[in-house]
């Protein structure tokens, strides 16, 4: 059984506490600061996993509607949050916008119709 079938039922349970579990978890008491300075400092990109292990990579939600964020509703008011920003931390394929031609282009943020036209625009 890999990784991601052990965490995929847990989330999804009552009593599952991602933090519990990190706090359960042992730890070396017997590295001295300057050790553990010296292993943080010469850490590289490919040490750091980007994602929370609960996390199911399969199903991210990143679009409302035709918004492309998701409203997160808080105490005060709602967040939107834009998923598609931080997709690294769900362990998927990052990708820069296509770009090429829109400083040749105009936009007018009036009408019913600016939305549409940007998206065939990226969609090209």
């Amino acid at each position: 059984m890999s990784t991601g079938e052990q965490i995929s039922y847990r989330v999804f349970s009552e009593n599952y506490s991602p933090l519990k579990k990190i706090v359960a978890t042992p730890r070396r008491d017997d590295i001295s600061e300057e050790k553990w300075m010296a292993i943080l400092q010469n850490l590289s990109e490919e040490d750091v996993e980007w994602k929370a292990p609960w996390l199911l990579p399969n199903e991210i939600l990143y679009r409302c509607g035709d918004f492309d964020w998701v409203p997160l509703p808080g105490i005060w008011r709602a967040v939107d949050y834009a998923p598609l920003l931080v997709l690294r931390q769900y362990r998927s394929r990052q990708f820069i916008p296509v770009t090429h031609g829109l400083a040749e282009c105009e936009f007018s943020y009036k009408g019913d119709g600016y939305k549409k036209k940007i998206r065939e625009m990226s969609n090209v």
